[in-house]
């Protein structure tokens, strides 16, 4: 079978798939780790990712740029970014801080601002205070 000319494309397909699965892999970790502690000696913009609600009436966000930076807040006093759908499991909620501060970064190494309104961050809402 190893001189099949099916398994042998099997085999070429494979390591093509491997190949670009690492390369994307070095993508996104590039811009997931290394841009993002390009900034941990910058002042950051104050763009929160919605997190969830700790109470009635209080709510918790994350910075868009340095996720250890969080919130907590009654009433909005920055531009905080919502899911268009209500999310209530801390999974889901970790995937779409994660979905959002990656394209927020990545439109970022192309356009090189801290702007909100030239990137396209998927299905979301944006509060500013």
């Amino acid at each position: 079978m190893e001189k099949n000319k099916n398994v042998l494309r099997y085999l070429e397909c494979k390591k093509e798939l491997m190949l670009i699965s690492n390369t994307i892999g070095q993508y996104e970790r590039s811009i997931n780790s290394n841009f993002r502690k390009m900034f941990s000696d910058y002042i950051v913009p104050d763009i929160y990712v919605f997190q969830g609600y700790v109470d009635k009436n209080l709510a918790s966000a994350k910075n868009i740029i340095m996720p250890e930076v969080n919130m907590l807040y009654r009433q909005e006093k920055s531009t905080i970014i919502y899911p268009v759908y209500d999310i209530t499991s801390n999974r889901d909620l970790r995937h779409f801080y994660n979905r959002v501060s990656f394209k927020y970064l990545e439109a970022m190494s192309e356009d090189y601002t801290f702007d909100l309104a030239n990137k396209k961050l998927g299905k979301v809402r944006i509060k500013n205070s």
